[in-house]
């Protein structure tokens, strides 16, 4: 969708504004997101912070109102570890169609361990995981395409 640069760093932080239902009400860095109203966001620069904000409205787009994402009956014991790689999963779809580099950080081989627990269980979660997460990103683009338009979806 994007080359990358100041370009896509724009769009991403569009689309966190067009999330009514999504304001990140913990500080991140020196700067606070979300304002009362829930539609402006002020993040910082950089493309590193833009990634939590996203991963977090992956989660919110689970929300029984919205895409009514529910793990419970397939994975039991495992609900987290598949709802925060399908978060994870989302937030890389996401910021790879707005031309966003990903970088993994240390604590990421320890945060994925979970995941691999699951997968040795069930194999076939990767691929739950990436279908609901693909649902998720386009559910965000959604919300900024109506935002864009003027209306709600």
């Amino acid at each position: 969708m994007y080359g990358g640069g100041e370009e896509s760093e724009e769009a991403a932080r569009g689309m966190l504004a067009s999330l009514s239902a999504f304001t990140v009400k913990r500080r991140i860095g020196r700067a606070r997101s979300g304002a009362p109203d829930g539609r402006s966001c002020g993040f910082p620069r950089g493309r590193r912070i833009l990634r939590t904000p996203i991963h977090e409205a992956a989660h919110s787009s689970g929300a029984k109102h919205r895409l009514d994402r529910d793990f419970h009956e397939r994975f039991r014991c495992d609900v987290l570890a598949i709802e925060e790689a399908t978060a994870e999963l989302t937030a890389s779809f996401v910021l790879a169609d707005l031309g966003i580099a990903h970088h993994p950080r240390r604590d990421h081989a320890a945060y994925i361990a979970s995941w691999l627990e699951v997968l040795k269980r069930d194999p076939r979660a990767i691929f739950t995981a990436a279908s609901k997460a693909q649902r998720a990103a386009d559910w965000l683009h959604a919300q900024q395409l109506n935002a864009a338009q003027g209306r709600d979806a």
